[in-house]
């Protein structure tokens, strides 16, 4: 089974150069420490102020879970603006 991790947050336009700057961090970080996960980073055109963390893992049979490395990356970004945190879990008839 297929986890989707999505971390949205609406930034102080003050906090935007750190936050990208942050956001490069944590996506080297993630690579560099994770063995079966992908990271993805966006940044909405409008409001320029809005980005998207998106995470996947293979969590194989298991429940859905709450990544460590995103509740870590929840604990940094919030604060710099507003936050909101998702799990998706992967279905269909295969």
């Amino acid at each position: 089974m297929k986890q989707l991790e999505v971390i949205e947050i609406r930034c102080a336009a003050a906090k935007v150069t750190r936050l990208e700057q942050e956001l490069e961090l944590i996506r080297e970080q993630f690579l560099n420490d994770s063995q079966s996960g992908l990271i993805k980073l966006y940044k909405k055109s409008e409001p320029y102020t809005d980005y998207c963390i998106q995470i996947y893992q293979n969590i194989g049979n298991n429940e859905p879970h709450k990544d460590s490395c995103a509740l870590h990356i929840l604990e940094v970004l919030k604060d710099y603006g507003l936050v909101n945190f998702a799990v998706w879990m992967e279905f269909g008839i295969e």
